[in-house]
């Protein structure tokens, strides 16, 4: 019977081609044997070196066995043919953050985004009218203006931060012993603020006034504080009907007013006088307080019969300390009154 024998075919003394390739220029380069012919079974080893903001991924590498892939550090393999090494790298991408300090003080702010290593990102913070723009805090430094643009090298977090504005509001009483204010003080602003009037004794409140422009007649008054503020309180005091009398009239012939007198003087004006020469009684609306009076008497006359001052008599609220009798009194009011002179 026949022998059988069995052909070995040996790839030992033949060059091969190696070739190396980088898949983006820049992006980083191959440590190691230089592409070209090296015999069979060649112990081929690569390693990496990556540009800066890019990383390496893996070696895709194309030869007999076929297409295959390896991440490590360092390649090795033994060269048993034609040979592809591909070395494949991608960009770092970074994310950066935007945030301000305190919350809801920015009323634009650039939205958080990604980015490319190497990128410029820029960002923008618009304060709210209650805020002033201070700086970015980046982590590592402070950056003034609300615009600042960098180079991204990692994910960041920017703080954009604020100060709120504070705002002086400023009380006053008118008249001063009229009553009294609180409230007034440094706010923030937006801050709602509570200002209250108490009017003294025998006075009432009119109204808050902001210059000449009444703004509340409420005495607590609520308002939110945007810009300073000086506010008054404005008080008057109670006023009263005051009723006076005199016992004779002036006299008037056809329209020439011979004397007013009798006549009543009421802190140095005249109540009756020429307009109300004939007039018995008329009434004044008069404040609290205290007022000198004079009684006038009707004198040097020949045609017409001189009067002179008799007594007063003060009904309601009115009093004073000097006799009735005397023509010439002080007197305190503290309410409605009726005063009445008698002349004879």
């Amino acid at each position: 019977c026949c022998n059988e024998a069995t052909e070995t075919t040996s790839f030992e003394g033949f060059e091969f081609d190696l070739g190396i390739l980088i898949e983006v220029e820049g992006m980083g380069k191959v440590i190691g044997p230089e592409p070209g012919r090296y015999p069979y079974g060649k112990e081929i080893c690569l390693t990496y070196e990556a540009t800066d903001c890019w990383y390496f991924v893996e070696w895709q590498v194309e030869d007999r066995k076929g297409t295959w892939t390896d991440d490590s550090r360092e390649l090795c393999f033994p060269l048993t043919g034609d040979s592809t090494v591909t070395a494949i790298f991608k960009q770092y991408v970074y994310t950066v953050y935007v945030v301000d300090d305190p919350t809801g003080a920015a009323s634009e702010l650039t939205a958080d985004a990604t980015y490319l290593c190497g990128a410029t990102a820029c960002v923008d913070a618009t304060p709210t009218d209650c805020y002033d723009f201070l700086y970015w805090n980046t982590g590592d430094a402070t950056e003034s203006g609300p615009s600042y643009c960098f180079t991204v090298e990692g994910d960041v977090t920017l703080t954009a931060v604020f100060k709120i504005k504070q705002y002086e509001v400023t009380l006053s009483a008118s008249p001063t012993n009229g009553g009294t204010v609180t409230g007034a003080d440094t706010y923030d602003c937006g801050s709602e603020v509570t200002v209250v009037a108490t009017p003294a004794d025998f006075y009432d409140f009119v109204g808050w006034f902001a210059g000449e422009t009444l703004v509340s007649t409420n005495t607590e008054y609520t308002f939110t504080v945007t810009e300073d503020v000086d506010l008054e309180a404005r008080f008057t005091i109670e006023s009263y009907n005051v009723v006076f009398i005199r016992s004779h009239p002036g006299v008037r012939v056809w329209q020439v007013v011979i004397t007013p007198n009798p006549d009543i003087e009421l802190d140095g004006d005249r109540v009756f006088g020429n307009d109300l020469v004939l007039s018995l009684e008329t009434t004044l609306v008069l404040e609290r307080g205290n007022y000198p009076l004079k009684a006038l008497n009707r004198t040097g006359f020949t045609l017409i019969p001189n009067l002179t001052f008799v007594t007063w008599t003060l009904e309601g609220g009115v009093s004073t300390t000097n006799p009735w009798t005397s023509g010439n009194i002080d007197i305190e009011l503290t309410g409605d009154a009726t005063i009445t002179a008698t002349f004879n």
